[in-house]
């Protein structure tokens, strides 16, 4: 299964990438991407928002197969 190998290859980024601003975040230095605080804040919840999503609809994937 081609689509299966390739969304765990999109899940192990997306957790590589939150957890990379997660720390730089929580070591007071802000992500390159993000210059103010407010983007930052925004950005931090966006991304969240975006990382349970996609977990959960990866979770109904793996229920539905």
């Amino acid at each position: 299964k081609f689509m299966t190998y390739l969304s765990v290859l999109f899940t192990f980024f997306s957790i590589v990438v939150y957890f990379r601003v997660f720390q730089a975040v929580r070591q007071g230095k802000e992500p390159p991407k993000f210059k103010d605080n407010a983007i930052t804040k925004y950005g931090r919840i966006a991304i969240t928002a975006l990382f349970v999503l996609y977990f959960i609809y990866r979770l109904f994937l793996f229920m539905y197969e």
